[in-house]
């Protein structure tokens, strides 16, 4: 009797580990959630941001940005947009339409896996090769300002 009292006892101890340890990762994933959303650039409308070597340049307007990225000495236009939570792709200017649909997916310039430090700074890093970075390279972004929306257009 003692035996199986003692086998229950360790039964329950393990099933509320497992419990506590499934509410623990549970709470863990809605706050990282939460602050990833807030911190992303995509999230916060009518911002500029710009790399650290001020290469790139985006103003973020309803969930897109635009930008440019020069590369040495080209300027080529771009559209920043949230793939994930964690991921941004950027695309050529033209891949979209007037109602912000993707004409050509296919065209996509980089997809980088960003870390949001802050609502005003985040690295993102580059997962392969790519158009005009190498894999693993990283890129610091900082919100230089708050721009009107006005001004968004005029990309």
């Amino acid at each position: 009797m003692k035996k199986v009292k003692k086998i229950l006892t360790l039964i329950m101890i393990v099933m509320i580990s497992i419990e506590v340890i499934y509410i623990l990762k549970e709470c863990y994933f809605r706050a990282t959630s939460w602050m990833i959303r807030e911190n992303r650039p995509m999230e916060q409308s009518n911002t500029k941001w710009m790399s650290e070597d001020g290469t790139i340049v985006f103003c973020v307007d309803v969930n897109i940005g635009k930008g440019i990225i020069n590369v040495n000495g080209q300027v080529i236009d771009i559209l920043v947009a949230d793939s994930t939570k964690i991921a941004m792709e950027i695309y050529p200017l033209d891949a979209l339409d007037e109602e912000k649909n993707y004409i050509d997916g296919t065209r996509k310039y980089e997809t980088w896996l960003c870390y949001y430090k802050s609502p005003k700074e985040f690295v993102a890093k580059v997962t392969s090769k790519t158009t005009f970075f190498k894999k693993n390279q990283k890129i610091h972004f900082y919100r230089v300002d708050e721009v009107e929306s006005k001004s968004l257009s005029d990309w």
